[in-house]
C-alpha cells in the first residue's frame, strides 16, 4: 500500500512530477528523435517525428496545467487523475507493444522505469490531498 503523503508533501511531488513532465514533453518536441532511440524506436522516417512531437505536446500541456493547479489553494485533484490515467494507458501501450514484438526490451525497461514511479507518485499525492 502507497503512503498517505502529508498535504505539503503532496504538493511538493505533484510540482516534482510536473516539471519532469514538461522537461520531457518540451524534449519530445524539440529533440523528438533522442526520445525515440531512448526507447530503441525507429528515429527515421516520415510521421514520426512528428508523432513525437505530439506525446511531447500532451506531455507539456498536461504538466503545465498540473503545476499551475498544485499552487492553488485547493487542488483540483481532476488534473491529477488525467495525468495517473495517462501514465497507465502509456504503460498498458508499452506492455501490449513489447509483448507484440514492437518494442524492445530496453524501451521496455525505459518506459515502466520512469512511468511506474511517476504513476504511484501520482497516487500517494492524490491519496494526501484529497485527505486535505
Amino acid at each position: 500500500m502507497l503512503p498517505r503523503l502529508e498535504p505539503g508533501r503532496a504538493r511538493d511531488v505533484v510540482r516534482l512530477v510536473a516539471g519532469a513532465g514538461m522537461l520531457v514533453g518540451a524534449g519530445s518536441l524539440g529533440i523528438p528523435r533522442l526520445g525515440l532511440r531512448a526507447v530503441g524506436l525507429e528515429a527515421e522516417g516520415r510521421g514520426v517525428t512528428f508523432m513525437a512531437r505530439l506525446f511531447g505536446c500532451r506531455d507539456l500541456v498536461l504538466c503545465a496545467g498540473l503545476l499551475r493547479v498544485a499552487s492553488e489553494r485547493r487542488v483540483d485533484l481532476r488534473w491529477i487523475d488525467v495525468l495517473a490515467l495517462m501514465q497507465a494507458g502509456d504503460l498498458a501501450l508499452t506492455i501490449a507493444m513489447y509483448r507484440s514484438g514492437g518494442l524492445s526490451r530496453r524501451g521496455l525497461a525505459v518506459v515502466l522505469g520512469s512511468a511506474t514511479p511517476t504513476l504511484l507518485a501520482l497516487v500517494a499525492a492524490r491519496r494526501g490531498l484529497a485527505a486535505a
